[in-house]
């Protein structure tokens, strides 16, 4: 995680151990919890569809967060193809 820090891929973190740990709890917790995930959304997270599924949205928590701004306009969002709502 330092490599990419220094790269400018990740922002520092005051604490790199929690992070790397708490990154590695949210990758395990989706191993684990494989059926409940795909009971929830309707495709296995293993599997080729519910990995795009899966992945995108991570990859959209990790780069835009989950909470909103004060500026409600900042906060829409386009859904993904694929995604059930």
């Amino acid at each position: 995680m330092r490599v990419l820090t220094e790269v400018g891929v990740l922002r520092p973190s005051g604490d790199e151990q929690t992070r790397a740990a708490f990154l590695l709890a949210n990758d395990l917790a989706m191993i684990l919890l494989r059926r409940q995930i795909e009971s929830a959304i309707g495709d296995d997270p293993l599997e080729r569809r519910g990995l795009a599924r899966w992945s995108a949205e991570v990859m959209d928590v990790y780069a835009n967060g989950v909470f909103t701004s004060s500026d409600p306009a900042s906060n829409a969002t386009t859904p993904r193809r694929g995604a059930r709502r």
